[in-house]
């Protein structure tokens, strides 16, 4: 049996951002657009991450991670 990766604290903090951010948009057309395309997008990653093994998501994660502090991103 594969191992997978715990999905429900992802969702549950990709939930929280995603009302965050909703809140915080103006809504106009355009802004509704982008943030329904960015919803499906999450949806699409997370059911991606929940399929992939762990050590996998581990190392994309940390590649990210370290590019942000390249990028100069503030640390999450």
């Amino acid at each position: 049996m594969r191992a997978k990766t715990n999905i429900d604290e992802l969702t549950a903090q990709a939930q929280q951002n995603m009302a965050a951010l909703h809140a915080a948009i103006e809504p106009t057309p355009e802004a509704e657009a982008a943030f329904a395309w960015l919803e499906t997008f999450v949806a699409v990653s997370l059911r991606v991450i929940s399929k992939t093994n762990p050590s996998k998501v581990r190392d994309c994660s940390r590649t990210e991670w370290i590019k942000g502090l390249m990028d100069g991103k503030p640390e999450v």
